[in-house]
Order: structure tokens, then C-alpha cells, then sequence
């Protein structure tokens, strides 16, 4: 029996969102996955490009889609590659939740794609409801500094590309930092301060 996962693109302000729900946890987070693709490249090649995979572990359900997410962008950036087709299996380990998962990574190089710069906590949702799972997420975008004709720029688009070639400096910069030290876990790794916000759940 085809287990049902599907997802929509959804505006928000000047990011992107996606809605997406499947019949198991997994199924759930791999059409977030594939919305996230969706969201960077409109036209995605049927064939090509060679499957990797992805393990994942974490203290809560959303921390374990944010870590699954953030590392897909990390992979897109180091292979290069778009990942499409994901599949993903979300298991609970004691007080741990655990994702097996892997992607097809087509190669950036045979597709238009744009940058889609982090995945956000904001807003994040993941409900259960008669069995089935829904989840709502959050990206933070910044155009390709690449897509942009710089010598026809009116001024105002040319103070916008500024902005996003910053913008991407200090991601590649904050990534860089992250990918030097061990995954930090908890209250801690969100940026949470005794007193204030608890860590999402």
C-alpha cells in the first residue's frame, strides 16, 4: 500500500514556507524535505544525480527536523547538489528520536537553482492527528548573488544585491563555525538563556 506524503509552498512575508504531511513521522519530514527543494528549484530532473544518505539524532521531534533539514542545506553546499526524492525514517531510541534518511543529489551545475539560506524554529509545527502528521516550516531566503546581472542594476537593486552577497558571507561564515566544533545539544545549542525561553518540543 503507498503511504500518502505531500506538501505546498506558502508565502510568508519574505520567506518561505512549507506545509506538508505524510502517514508517518518519516513520511512527514520527507515532504518537508521536498518542499524545501521545491522551494529553490522549480524545475526538478526526473533522473540523475546519485543518492546519499543521513543520520540524525535528537532530544525532541522538532530539534530532529531542524538538525535533518539544516544538514541537507549542509550537504547541498559541500556536494553541490540539489537534494530531491528524500526518504526518511523517524524512530523513538529511549529518550532520543532518531532519522535515517537519504536524498538524490542532482548536481546545482543542471539546474536554475535559487539559495535558500537556514531553516527557522519560527512558527514551526508538527501535529499528529488520527494517526497521519503534519508539519509547518519555516526558511530563511536570500537571492543568488549569481542570478542577479549586475551591470543592469537600477540603484535599488543594486543596494539589494549588496545585501544579499552580506547575506551570504555571514552564512558561510556561521556554517563554517558550526561545522569546526561538535553539534551542541539542548537549551544550550538553541540559544536559550536560564529564565527565559524553553527549547521548542
Amino acid at each position: 500500500m503507498t503511504r500518502e506524503r505531500a506538501f505546498a509552498l506558502r508565502e510568508h512575508t519574505a520567506d518561505v514556507a512549507v506545509e506538508a504531511h505524510g502517514d508517518t513521522l518519516g513520511d512527514c519530514f520527507a515532504a518537508v524535505a521536498n518542499g524545501m527543494a521545491a522551494a529553490m528549484c522549480d524545475e526538478i530532473p526526473d533522473a540523475g544525480g546519485e543518492r546519499f544518505g543521513i543520520d540524525v539524532r535528537a532530544t525532541t521531534r522538532k530539534r530532529l527536523l531542524y538538525d535533518y533539514l539544516d544538514d541537507l542545506i549542509y550537504e547541498r553546499d559541500v556536494r553541490g547538489v540539489l537534494p530531491v526524492d528524500n526518504e526518511a525514517t523517524v524512530e523513538r531510541d529511549g529518550e532520543d528520536w532518531t532519522l535515517t534518511a537519504s536524498a538524490r543529489g542532482v548536481p546545482l551545475a543542471d539546474v536554475a537553482a535559487r539559495d535558500l539560506k537556514a531553516v527557522t524554529f519560527s512558527e514551526m509545527r508538527i501535529d499528529e492527528d488520527e494517526g497521519a502528521w503534519a508539519a509547518y516550516v519555516v526558511f530563511d531566503v536570500c537571492s543568488r548573488a549569481g542570478d542577479v546581472t549586475r551591470p543592469h542594476l537600477t540603484s535599488d537593486r543594486a543596494r539589494t544585491s549588496t545585501r544579499n552577497d552580506e547575506c551570504h558571507r555571514r552564512v558561510r561564515r556561521r556554517r563554517r563555525v558550526l561545522r569546526a566544533r561538535p553539534r551542541a545539544r539542548g537549551a544550550r545549542a538553541l540559544g536559550y538563556r536560564t529564565g527565559g525561553r524553553s527549547p521548542p518540543r
